[in-house]
């Protein structure tokens, strides 16, 4: 009777983890689905804002992987432009790093994902939005 109690305990504990991990794998079957994406950077404190398109793909390993194209600002497209660095999805919540910055982002009821961006040098911010290009 022990064992059935434990049993139930572990599985009852159990159920979430594998509830996020379903959810999550399902947000980047969506993130690559709903590709490309086009991003939309606002700068804190009037720094401008900045768009670019944003494409999720799985590699032959069934990891997330990116890549940043059309970057707006001509200055930094060689820079910005190019493969997203360990992107992933885990308790929901979306995080990359470009030669830019970094992200973290989640999804709203209106189909896109909103967060913020850091710069590297972490000496400004901005707030992120990603809006899918097909339904």
């Amino acid at each position: 009777m022990r064992l059935v109690r434990i049993f139930v305990l572990l599985a009852t504990l159990a159920v979430p983890v594998l509830a996020v991990a379903l959810d999550d794998a399902a947000l980047i079957d969506q993130l690559v689905a709903r590709s490309p994406w086009k991003g939309l950077n606002i700068g804190d404190g009037g720094l401008g804002t900045v768009s670019y398109d944003i494409t999720f793909d799985k590699d032959s390993s069934g990891r997330l992987t990116a890549v940043v194209s059309n970057y707006s600002i001509p200055a930094f497209a060689g820079i910005a432009n190019g493969p997203v660095k360990a992107p992933s999805v885990e308790k929901g919540v979306l995080r990359f790093e470009t030669n830019r910055g970094s992200y973290k982002l989640t999804p709203g009821p209106d189909e896109k994902w909103t967060g913020d961006a850091l710069s590297l040098d972490k000496s400004f911010g901005a707030a992120v939005s990603l809006t899918p290009t097909k339904k």
